[in-house]
């Protein structure tokens, strides 16, 4: 059934592909509070929280950073 259902997504004009990943990104931006963080990902995110709570960070400003990078 997938090969199937992949073959008759290749048969779709362009506007129709672009039209049914609309479709999918809307549904998985519905429902991305049933997708779970992977856990080193979680990890990285609570240590992070946390030099924020604790004062231990520091932030940049975006139009300096993209100044000093991007040419």
């Amino acid at each position: 059934m997938r090969n199937d259902l992949i073959n008759s997504l290749k048969e779709l004009t362009l506007e129709e592909k672009l039209e049914m990943a609309q479709f999918l990104w809307e549904d998985v931006a519905e429902n991305q509070n049933l997708i779970k963080m992977p856990v080193d990902h979680e990890l990285i995110l609570n240590e992070r929280l946390e030099r924020i709570a604790l004062d231990k960070t520091t932030f940049k400003n975006w139009e300096d950073l993209k100044n000093k990078y991007v040419s």
